[in-house]
Formats: structure tokens, C-alpha cells, sequence
């Protein structure tokens, strides 16, 4: 589970220094708010797993996929 979490904090970093350079705070605000949630997916699977939405209508019901059996 560490290159995941390695590999999504460069592409995190690369899109962020890119926009520092750029030199545009809205694009470095709208990539860093559109990078949060997938980030927080990657880092934090069982947190994310279980959260419901605020007003509680979605929500993930099967953390873990089942695999398909050769029956």
C-alpha cells in the first residue's frame, strides 16, 4: 500500500508546483479543492469507506469488492 500513496503524493505535488509556477491562485484553489477528496480515497480507504454524505443518502455499503468465483 505505500507506492499508491507515494505515487498519488507526486502526482498531488507536480499539479500544485505547476500551478504555483503558473503563477494563478485560482487554478492552485480549484486543483488543490478537486485533488482533496481523491487524495483523501487514496490515504485514508476506511475512513472514506465509511462515510455517508451529509444529508445521509449516499453511502458506501460494500467496503470490499467480492471476487469473482470460477464456479
Amino acid at each position: 500500500m505505500f507506492w499508491n500513496r507515494t505515487l498519488s503524493t507526486l502526482v498531488f505535488s507536480a499539479y500544485i508546483i505547476r500551478a504555483i509556477a503558473i503563477g494563478d491562485e485560482g487554478l492552485l484553489f480549484g486543483l488543490f479543492i478537486g485533488l482533496v477528496i481523491p487524495m483523501a480515497c487514496i490515504w485514508f480507504p476506511e475512513a472514506m469507506g465509511d462515510y455517508a454524505s451529509p444529508s445521509g443518502v449516499y453511502r458506501v455499503i460494500n467496503r470490499r469488492p467480492h471476487l469473482l468465483s470460477a464456479s
